[in-house]
């Protein structure tokens, strides 16, 4: 099972690397949703 999150916002790729260093769980970049910047959270 995996946690995804969508942003309000779109990222740039440099963003979104600092921001996946920041989560305290694995996470991967997804691409772009409807509304923003897509990332899932996978279990440990």
């Amino acid at each position: 099972m995996a946690i995804e999150l969508e942003l309000t916002k779109y990222l740039e790729e440099e963003e979104v690397d600092k921001l996946i260093n920041q989560f305290p769980v694995p996470a991967d970049y997804d691409g772009v949703g409807s509304r923003g910047t897509m990332f899932v959270f996978l279990p440990a």
